[in-house]
């Protein structure tokens, strides 16, 4: 088993999951920050369930609004995308949302 508990030590949820050729498995989803609101959270882990690396993001550049991963492909050169929701507004504010696609690279 592994988790994984955001810098905000609150609420953290999956909604999507793939593994790659190596059966390292990826998770995406939201997780609160510090100072920040509900942020997309990607997290790789090995087999073994030894976390690799973690990605966090806001997509609405500097309103660190409720955004939160909801599914997630690879591609053959490792990248990772990730599309989910994204909060249009301050934290506590969101009047609406949009889609938003990130892509993490892993070099």
């Amino acid at each position: 088993m592994a988790r994984y508990n955001g810098p905000g030590n609150g609420e953290d949820s999956a909604n999507g999951a793939t593994l790659d050729a190596a059966n390292n498995v990826y998770v995406t989803g939201g997780s609160w920050g510090l100072g920040t609101d509900f942020n997309n959270a990607t997290v790789k882990y090995d087999s073994d369930g030894n976390q690799l690396w973690v990605a966090r993001s806001s997509a609405q550049g500097g309103h660190n609004g409720y955004d939160s991963g909801r599914g997630l492909a690879l591609n053959a050169g490792g990248n990772v995308y990730v599309t989910g929701r994204s909060c249009n507004g301050p934290p506590g504010e969101c009047t609406s949302s949009d889609i938003a696609t990130v892509k993490y690279s892993q070099q």
